[in-house]
């Protein structure tokens, strides 16, 4: 589904994914960008798109079809804008499949977002802040500490390996 790739494989907002419009998307063989026209603050800023999300883009406009008046990329079964509620409904039933014990959001995205950017740039919080957009280093130190489930996780795995 595409509104959960730009949430957790480019850092998205619901916000910013209510407000994307078709045009926003350009892809250049097999890059993509996302042009975020309403950010946090009403900030312009462009993302990349890697190649998982620019498919599952691509599939969606065209299920979405291009003859639509409306412009906006995610539009609800009468063909209007979709509201955060309506994204959340929708993204919910995913989001239970894999955590059958509920406590995932769509916002909870934009946090394993930041998690999977920490792990794979060996720790580079600077780049994590760059990469959410985020104005304070402070803001992704929040999106990065371990809840206390996994804090006790990890213990457990500590455990097992002595």
């Amino acid at each position: 589904m595409a509104m959960v790739r730009l949430m957790l494989q480019a850092g998205l907002r619901i916000s910013e994914v209510v407000n994307l419009e078709i045009e926003d998307y350009r892809k250049i063989g097999s890059v993509g960008t996302i042009t975020i026209r309403e950010g946090k603050g009403g900030k312009l800023d462009v993302v990349k798109a890697v190649k998982d999300i620019c498919r599952a883009l691509d599939e969606w406009i065209e299920v979405r079809g291009q003859s639509v008046d409306n412009t906006t990329l995610f539009l609800s079964t009468h063909k209007k804008k979709m509201t955060r509620q309506a994204i959340h409904k929708q993204v919910k039933p995913l989001l239970e499949q894999v955590s059958p014990k509920g406590g995932i959001t769509t916002h909870s995205l934009r946090h394993t977002y930041c998690k999977s950017l920490l792990e794979v740039s060996g720790g580079d919080l600077v780049l994590v802040a760059q990469m959410a957009r985020h104005e304070s280093i402070e803001t992704t130190r929040r999106y990065v500490t371990p809840s206390a489930e996994e804090q006790w996780n990890i213990l457990q795995k500590l455990s097992e390996e002595r």
